[in-house]
């Protein structure tokens, strides 16, 4: 399969020769008259006789280029998988057949902000789907970031599963969705904290009376009815019939005369009564500060002992005992020249006094920040515009599908056109005009 590149009318394509007996109509036909999700958009040309079948790739990189400079996070990988589900879906719907995706990573084109891939369908050209996804699965499990516990997780998971005889895109939906609801846990388990942190500031009152929470109780009982049943009766009438029993038993056995020489003691002993039935009331219904209506759910289990658990898998010696840090957003953004690099390669802008020095290769410009080398925010220029790298003693410019194109001595390099860059050459960057020196 031949592929190029080319720009026409500020529109980048990626454009391939079909085999010659290996064009199927109906594919063909889909593809030209619908724009399905996922998948590049497609429309066959005939030059000179032949067939060929452009993919508009505009704003778009390849997954392997990307990869080249950095690693896959969780979010990331995610959005990944979720688009690529969404085209396989969307193949399905329009009675395509999968086996004619591509799945190299050089094929798969990816927005560099969102990670969401767009895939190319070539009609006729059949490959081994289930063999396609086990190399993917491979490759992004080889790209992942190593200290993003989720990322590596997902991936591995993925990866056991388009190992399976049986494999379909269910196992990957599977997969995402064990994902989400590890997330869902979490924060459930987080909510339920701060409920039982908010439960701890309940008034006193609610617990002196043993009151139930609103939720529980019946709508139509009265406030009378909820008083009468959080007070304990048994004892208060326990306790009621022994005062009374108290008087009785000196009245029958000394008369008045008896009640009244001993009515100091008698009320003493209602006194003591009285405090003995409020303090057994009192230390049986104390408030709790920290009660405990549940059980916290399980600690989930680490990514490090999954990858533990895993089935002769190589994979886990590489990250189990490591220290996981954040990975810096701003990786390779070089603003000034470092010192000692007053010698290197650099180019000087025609129009100001801005000079980018070149002190290694490859060297990216483009105006993402977490990808380029150095981040030139000038009009027209692309996330990802142009990359210069060195071979032995010669230095060679290559257009990473930029939108506005980069021109070297006055002329305009197609889409991914790499071409020999000479000491002295002017590079237009857009609009921006360079001397390489």
């Amino acid at each position: 399969m031949e592929v190029e590149y080319k720009r026409e009318m500020n529109r980048n394509y990626m454009v391939i020769h079909p085999e010659l007996g290996h064009r199927d109509k109906y594919t063909i036909r889909m593809l030209s008259g619908n724009q399905v999700p996922g998948l590049l958009a497609f429309q066959e040309k005939w030059i000179n006789g032949d067939s060929r079948y452009y993919y508009d790739i505009t704003s778009k990189q390849p997954l392997e280029r990307i990869l080249d400079y950095r690693n896959l996070k969780g979010e990331e990988l995610k959005t990944f998988l979720s688009s690529l589900l969404v085209a396989l879906r969307e193949i399905e719907r329009f009675l395509l057949d999968e086996s004619q995706i591509c799945l190299e990573p050089e094929f798969i084109y990816t927005e560099p902000e969102t990670f969401r891939c767009s895939l190319a369908l070539v009609p006729g050209q059949y490959q081994d789907f289930a063999g396609g996804m086990q190399k993917l699965s491979q490759y992004l499990l080889d790209h992942v970031n190593q200290k993003d516990g989720d990322a590596v997780v997902l991936a591995f998971s993925v990866f056991k599963e388009c190992q399976k005889e049986n494999f379909g895109i269910e196992d990957i939906e599977k997969c995402l969705g064990n994902i989400s609801k590890n997330e869902e846990k979490t924060e459930t388990t987080e909510e339920r904290v701060e409920e039982r942190s908010r439960e701890v500031v309940k008034p006193v009152v609610c617990e002196v009376m043993n009151q139930e929470p609103e939720e529980t109780q019946e709508e139509d009982m009265s406030e009378n009815a909820d008083v009468v049943k959080t007070i304990p009766l048994l004892p208060i009438i326990g306790i009621g019939v022994v005062m009374l029993a108290i008087p009785l038993g000196v009245f029958l056995m000394f008369g008045l005369n008896g009640i009244y020489r001993w009515k100091w003691y008698l009320v003493g002993a209602e006194l003591l009564l009285i405090g003995i039935l409020v303090a057994s009331y009192y230390f049986t219904n104390r408030p709790e500060a920290y009660r405990e209506e549940e059980e916290l759910p399980e600690k989930q289990e680490s990514w490090e002992d999954y990858l533990r658990d895993g089935e002769n898998f190589k994979f886990e010696e590489r990250y189990i005992g490591e220290t996981y840090e954040p990975e810096e957003e701003m990786q390779t953004i070089l603003l000034t020249a470092p010192p000692g690099s007053q010698n290197c390669r650099r180019l000087v802008s025609v129009n100001d006094n801005l000079e980018v020095p070149i002190p290694y290769f490859p060297f990216l410009i483009g105006k993402n920040e977490s990808l380029a080398d150095f981040c030139l925010n000038e009009p027209g220029v692309s996330r990802l515009h142009m990359n210069i790298e060195q071979k032995g003693e010669n230095y060679f410019i290559t257009d990473l599908n930029s939108t506005n194109g980069t021109k070297v001595d006055g002329r305009l390099l197609n889409a991914n056109e790499t071409c020999e860059l000479l000491p002295g050459s002017e590079v237009s960057i857009a609009s921006a005009r360079f001397i390489f020196r």
